[in-house]
């Protein structure tokens, strides 16, 4: 599908790199974007450019003859105090920024109308997929980051969330972006009304696999000081951005309010098991707790021998089972990040769980 032209003039370089960096990420795929900081560059450039979709100005730089230069919508940058709810041409600098997408579809309606199913279509229903379980070393981070890859690869925008105390995130994704979950935290507990503009320029975007992801806490005890709001703040934050067709959030061993706020929130739990007496006796004492386990997709992964393995007494008591068995493969063990999870017997076993989630 073809990208919509996106020019953008403004005098600040450095605030035209975090618009560049907000609309790649909240409409990313959508736009094709170049930035100016001169007037005249873009007068010469504009004549070679094909598709002339949309300009977004500074009123310093604006003037009538931009109008005839057959862009079909042109957006100008005012930094005034002033109210641009009913200005359909104007958008604050400061204040309006996540409102550029309706001004753009606003425009659009009267002459471009075949143009704005490519702009709504990232607009997407949000699923979130946990993978938790009580046993650590299960691998947990291994199937949320190859769950998040696989999706992004079968054209689905996803959002990776690590929750745990100390984040691996870096082994699999990585970006230009700066911020962290730990700035991010701090904007949650501010309580800013433009929280989620604020989230969004945050978000980093793995180059290789397209999946959206926040770099780790910059303290350990940064996911510990979140209290119960803070985590609805920040899941209702990610959903609101109508961008992800699925969270997958990468869970630790622990089981805390928080967790259990992550888990009730969530629309399946993915929770790998091991196949010893220490994995059984933790997963028996966790759902003897939990009222519902519909929405859970048990597995036994790093499995030797299929043979020994049966379905949990724990389990059928609840009228619930062992859904996959995920066998050992030394080749995991050879590798780690992205290497491992790449690895044939492992992605297969990805494929397997999103099918039969219907992901």
């Amino acid at each position: 599908m073809k990208r919509l032209t996106l020019m953008l003039l403004d005098y600040d370089d450095a605030y035209l790199s975090r618009l560049n960096d907000y609309i790649s990420n909240m409409y990313k795929g959508r736009f094709e974007i170049s930035c100016f900081t001169s007037k005249d560059i873009l007068l010469d450039q504009i004549k070679d450019l094909r598709n002339k979709d949309i300009l977004i100005v500074n009123e310093e730089f604006y003037d009538e003859s931009l109008e005839s230069l057959g862009i079909k919508v042109i957006l100008q940058l005012v930094e005034e105090d002033i109210d641009t709810t009913n200005e359909s041409k104007l958008i604050h600098k400061y204040k309006d920024i996540n409102n550029i997408n309706e001004k753009i579809i606003n425009l659009y309606k009267e002459s471009n109308s075949e143009d704005l199913v490519r702009i709504n279509s990232n607009n997407a229903e949000t699923r979130i997929v946990s993978i938790y379980s009580p046993v650590g070393g299960s691998g947990k981070s291994s199937l949320a980051a190859g769950i998040s890859i696989a999706l992004s690869e079968l054209g689905k925008e996803v959002f990776y969330l690590n929750l745990e105390d100390i984040q691996s995130t870096s082994l699999y994704f990585e970006s230009r972006q700066f911020t962290s979950l730990s700035d991010v935290i701090f904007e949650i507990k501010d309580r800013a009304d433009n929280y989620v503009q604020k989230l969004v320029a945050g978000i980093g975007i793995d180059e290789e696999t397209e999946v959206s992801f926040l770099n780790p806490t910059e303290n350990i005890l940064d996911i510990e000081d979140m209290n119960e709001e803070d985590i609805r703040w920040l899941l209702e934050g990610i959903v609101k951005t109508e961008k992800y067709h699925y969270i997958i959030i990468d869970m630790g061993s622990k089981f805390n309010s928080l967790y259990n706020l992550v888990l009730n929130s969530s629309n399946y739990i993915i929770t790998p098991l091991l196949n010893n007496e220490i994995s059984r006796i933790k997963l028996e004492k966790y759902v003897s707790d939990i009222n519902n386990l519909e929405k859970y997709f048990f597995i036994y992964n790093n499995v030797d021998n299929f043979s020994e393995c049966s379905n949990l007494e724990c389990l059928t008591l609840l009228n619930s089972e062992i859904s996959l068995v995920i066998k050992e493969d030394k080749r995991m063990r050879m590798g780690y990040g992205i290497d491992a999870i790449n690895v044939p017997s492992f992605r297969e076993a990805i494929n397997i769980i999103i099918n039969k989630l219907g992901l």
